[in-house]
């Protein structure tokens, strides 16, 4: 019985706002495309003609080294400008990667153009996967459990986190549908690109 009053006070005048935000946040977090590009990513640099394996183990590298470094500086900068930071790194990165994938075809712009539009591309991509990993990754889920009072935090960051799975496995089924749509590439990291702004 106490468990269910505590879940009912969840969605009272009181804290169905935060309950909202946090549900918001984790969708958010989940739409701007990071499982699409942890997941798909060898799938995203074939399409592209750049070498996939190669591409995929640099920017999964750099953005694994770098994570810590979100929850060193998120009590530096605070919660909100370390967010909104990673915000526009990820909206800049995805939809110039998006822009760049419908103005050139890797395959025809000659040997020396392909490599220069394609290390464009990838070092994009890991500046979206750094924004991602220094600031939303783990900045959410700290944001998340603040909202609740101590007696309802359980139970807030409980569906805060039922959320962020939903949304991932939707994300991680959406994608090679949006990929091989007319999306395609550009299409897909512009619609990434517009839940990251």
């Amino acid at each position: 019985k106490k468990r269910t009053s505590i879940f009912k006070n969840l969605f009272t005048l009181r804290t169905s706002h935060r309950v909202a935000l946090a549900v918001c946040l984790q969708i958010l977090r989940k739409f701007t495309g990071i499982d699409a590009v942890g997941q798909y990513s060898v799938t995203i640099f074939d399409q592209l003609g750049i070498p996939s394996l190669e591409a995929t183990v640099a920017v999964g590298a750099v953005s694994t080294l770098l994570a810590p470094f979100g929850i060193y500086i998120i009590d530096k900068i605070g919660r909100k400008t370390l967010l909104l930071m990673g915000s526009v790194g990820m909206f800049v990165s995805m939809a110039a990667v998006g822009t760049l994938s419908l103005l050139f075809d890797l395959g025809s712009c000659g040997d020396e153009g392909s490599t220069v539009v394609g290390f464009v591309i990838v070092a994009l991509v890991g500046l979206f996967n750094v924004s991602f990993a220094c600031t939303w990754s783990g900045g959410v889920f700290v944001v998340v459990s603040e909202f609740f009072p101590l007696e309802l935090k359980a139970f807030g960051v409980a569906v805060g986190t039922a959320t962020y799975w939903i949304c991932s496995i939707a994300v991680t089924q959406l994608t090679p549908i949006m990929l091989s749509s007319p999306l395609q590439v550009f299409g897909t990291m512009y619609c990434f690109a517009g839940a990251a702004f």
